[in-house]
C-alpha cells in the first residue's frame, strides 16, 4: 500500500508541475532582426532634376562626392515581439501543418499583439530621425512562425518592408548654376529638423528579402527657391538574419518520405517472415 501510495503522490506531483509549466510558458519572445545590404548603385546614373514644367531630366553636370559607394555596407536593425507555441495554444489556435502566419505592427496600429519596434537603428551614414514628431517606424514585415522547429521565417511574397524615417548625408542644387553640391542632410535646409519642421525631406527604405533602394531627395536653400528639385536611388543586395520563407529547402516531398516509410515497413516484413 505504501509503495502505490507513493507512486501516486508522485504521479500527481508530476501532474500539477507540468500544468504549472504550461500556464507560465511565456506567449511572446523578443527577436532581433537585421538586414543587410552592400550598395550596388550609388546614385552616380540615376540623378534626376526637377523641371519647372513638374517633369524630371538625367542631372549631366558634375557629381561631388557622395559617402555611400558601390561595396559599402549597410545595416537597417529593429526588434521584434513575436507569438510563441503558447501563444497559440491559449488563443486555441492549431496549424494543421505548424506553421503560422502574423504580419507585425507598430504600437500605434492597436490591436495587435505582435508588434515591430518604433524605433529601428541605421548603421553608416544613414541614421534615423522623428518627421512631425512621429518617431521611426518599420512597416510591411510578414513573418511565419514554424512551430515543428520553433523558428521564424520572412516572407515578403505579398509585399515590401518600409523603414522610415532615415535621414543622410544628402545633396544641395543651385538653380542659378545648376550644379550639386554635399549637404550634411537629406532634409530641407540640409538639417534633421528640417525634416519635422517642414515635414519634408527624410529617405524611406524599401524592399524584399534580397535587394532593397533607398529614394534621397535633393533639394535647395536659395530662399524663396527652396524646396524638393530632384532625387536619386541607393540600390542594396543583401539579406536578413532570418529565413526567407519562399526559399527552396532541400527538404523530401512529402509523397516521397511516405514512400520511403512504406518502403522501410515491408523491409522489416520480410525479415520477420525469414527469421520465422
Amino acid at each position: 500500500m505504501k509503495t502505490k501510495l507513493l507512486i501516486a503522490i508522485a504521479t500527481t506531483s508530476v501532474a500539477v508541475s507540468s500544468t504549472a509549466t504550461a500556464q507560465t510558458a511565456p506567449q511572446s519572445r523578443i527577436l532581433d532582426v537585421v538586414y543587410t545590404g552592400v550598395v550596388t548603385d550609388d546614385g552616380v546614373n540615376s540623378i534626376r532634376i526637377r523641371q519647372p514644367d513638374g517633369t524630371s531630366t538625367p542631372y549631366v553636370g558634375p557629381v561631388p562626392d557622395y559617402p555611400y559607394k558601390v561595396g559599402d555596407t549597410v545595416k537597417i536593425a529593429f526588434k521584434a515581439n513575436v507569438p510563441t507555441q503558447a501563444y497559440y495554444d491559449y488563443v486555441g489556435q492549431t496549424s494543421v501543418d505548424g506553421l503560422y502566419r502574423f504580419t507585425l505592427g507598430t504600437a500605434s496600429s492597436g490591436g495587435t499583439p505582435f508588434l515591430a519596434s518604433t524605433s529601428p537603428t541605421a548603421s553608416g551614414a544613414l541614421k534615423t530621425i522623428s518627421s512631425l514628431g512621429e518617431p521611426p517606424f518599420i512597416s510591411g514585415v510578414t513573418m511565419v512562425y514554424n512551430s515543428n522547429t520553433d523558428s521564424y521565417a520572412l516572407d515578403f511574397s505579398n509585399r515590401n518592408w518600409f523603414a522610415g524615417t532615415l535621414d543622410g548625408p544628402g545633396l544641395y542644387y543651385d538653380p542659378t548654376t545648376k550644379t550639386l553640391s554635399p549637404s550634411a542632410s537629406t532634409c530641407l535646409g540640409g538639417n534633421p529638423a528640417g525634416c519635422s519642421a517642414f515635414a519634408l525631406g527624410g529617405i524611406i527604405m524599401n524592399g524584399n528579402y534580397d535587394t532593397a533602394s533607398a529614394n534621397v531627395g535633393i533639394y535647395s536653400n536659395e530662399g524663396v527657391n527652396s524646396g524638393k528639385y530632384g532625387a536619386f536611388t541607393l540600390g542594396f543586395s543583401g539579406s536578413w538574419n532570418l529565413a526567407n520563407f519562399n526559399s527552396p529547402t532541400s527538404v523530401p516531398a512529402p509523397g516521397m518520405a511516405i514512400a520511403f516509410g512504406f518502403g522501410a515497413l515491408a523491409l522489416m516484413r520480410r525479415r520477420r517472415r525469414k527469421e520465422a
